[in-house]
């Protein structure tokens, strides 16, 4: 049997100060058309799985369709759903259903 080896206590230090978070002053900016282009277009080579794409306040979202964050964004925003893409998607395909959600600069002529 082996004896249990007991901590010495030393005297109370005072607690370590812990700098507060700081918390983001700017909100993130929309994502642009282009920018959800690329997302998608890379989701699709760099995994073989299906994924789900969100538009949530003007944000692209992006979820493996086997996930429980995908379950739980289909269940708690149904109308952000944009589609499920895989590895055969074409670009022209992503673009029309991208179109709808985002906006960019150069596309609107701005």
């Amino acid at each position: 049997m082996t004896a249990l080896k007991i901590p010495k206590l030393s005297a109370a230090r005072a607690p370590k100060r812990v700098a507060m978070p700081k918390f983001r002053r700017n909100v993130k900016a929309a994502t642009s058309l282009t920018e959800a282009i690329h997302r998608v277009l890379s989701r699709t080579h760099t995994n073989a799985q299906p994924f789900g794409v969100f538009a949530i306040s003007g944000r692209l979202v992006i979820s493996n369709a086997n996930t429980d964050r995908f379950k739980a964004l289909q269940r708690r925003a149904p109308e952000a759903f944009i589609g499920m893409y895989g590895p055969g998607l074409r670009i022209a395909d992503a673009l029309e259903d991208l179109c709808e959600h985002f906006t960019d600069e150069v596309a609107d002529g701005t």
